[in-house]
């Protein structure tokens, strides 16, 4: 029985160029697949997709749980215009998630019950939580499923997944949302 491979996920990487990345500092490392140097200044590297694709496929799932069993999101968020466009496009398109939006500046307490599972999106680096906020944000305030969305390379990422990108990239962070927007209006 031959079974069909649905490539649309893979298609819309391609097209929006989600695999392009023009930090400098990719060399050699799992992410990074070739580098292109555009002028001696410049430079575009491709990431793998492979890799890349997993990452998605990772958070798609994070989104599926979210949905399905009612699951509390929390989304921190570096960059104060993408702040504001995510936190325009969820007053826009009413989901049926809880969905509580943080920027660094304003770490407002998520207002969620205690019985409520929580996720916690991470949308640029992840400086302004150190390691002990982090424990913290896992065992006081039961953030259970931790995703960051950055180009950091680390070596122990403490079991978080994690989509390797440049989130600053303003077609990137459509990307994302339009992947949240797909994937919370579907029925599971």
């Amino acid at each position: 029985m031959k079974k069909i491979i649905n490539k649309s996920l893979l298609k819309s990487i391609i097209n929006s160029d989600f695999f392009f990345i023009k930090k400098d500092s990719l060399k050699n490392n799992i992410y990074s697949d070739k580098r292109i140097h555009i002028t001696k200044s410049k430079t575009l590297s491709s990431l793998c997709l492979i890799e890349l694709l997993k990452s998605l496929k990772q958070f798609i799932r994070l989104l599926q749980f979210v949905k399905k069993t009612n699951a509390f999101l929390n989304i921190n968020i570096e960059n104060k215009q993408q702040y504001f466009l995510l936190k325009q496009f969820l007053i826009e398109n009413k989901l049926d998630i809880n969905v509580n939006i943080n920027n660094t500046i304003s770490s407002n307490k998520s207002d969620s019950s205690l019985e409520n599972t929580k996720v916690l999106l991470i949308l640029g680096s992840d400086i302004f939580i150190n390691r002990k906020q982090l424990l913290k944000k896992v065992n006081i305030e039961k953030n259970f499923l931790f995703l960051k969305v950055n180009t950091n390379i680390e070596n122990n990422n403490f079991g978080i997944y994690k989509i390797f990108n440049d989130i600053f990239d303003f077609k990137k962070i459509v990307f994302i949302i339009l992947l949240i927007n797909q994937i919370l209006k579907k029925n599971i």
